[in-house]
C-alpha cells in the first residue's frame, strides 16, 4: 500500500474541497478527506464488532481466525499510518484518530496480542 496526502483537492465522498486528501496510489479514485476516512473507519470498525459478537456466539474457531486477519491488517495499516505521521506530521493528530478507530474493531479482551493498546475516548 502507497498512502499519500494531498492538499487542496476534491474528496470524492463529499464533494468538498479539503485541506488534505488521504488516498492509496494504487486506487486513486478512492480520494477522501479526513473527515470522510475516519467516518469511514467509524463506520466499518461498527460492522467488524457487530460481525465477531456473532462469530463469537456461533462459531468460535471463525471468531479466533477472523480475529487474527483483523490484527494482521491492523499491523498493516498501524506501519502505513505510522510512516504518513513522519512524513506529514502536520497531520499526526487525524491520522492518530484513524488508528485509534482502527484499534476499537478489535475486541478488548483480544488486544493484549497487538501491543495491548488500548483506543483512547
Amino acid at each position: 500500500m502507497s498512502t499519500k496526502i494531498k492538499k487542496n483537492e476534491k474528496c470524492l465522498l463529499c464533494l468538498k474541497t479539503g485541506t488534505a486528501i488521504i488516498y492509496d496510489e494504487s486506487t486513486p479514485q478512492n480520494k477522501a478527506c479526513f473527515a470522510c476516512s475516519i467516518k469511514g473507519v467509524k463506520e466499518s470498525s461498527e460492522i467488524i464488532k457487530v460481525e465477531l459478537e456473532k462469530l463469537k456466539k456461533e462459531n468460535k474457531e471463525v471468531y479466533k481466525l477472523r480475529i487474527q486477519e483483523i490484527k494482521i491488517r491492523f499491523a498493516e495499516g498501524k506501519d502505513e499510518l505510522e510512516k504518513l505521521k513522519t512524513e506529514y506530521p502536520e497531520f499526526k493528530s487525524e491520522l492518530e484518530e484513524i488508528r485509534q478507530e482502527n484499534l476499537k474493531a478489535i475486541p478488548e479482551e483480544e488486544r493484549d496480542e497487538v501491543g495491548g493498546e488500548k483506543p483512547t475516548n
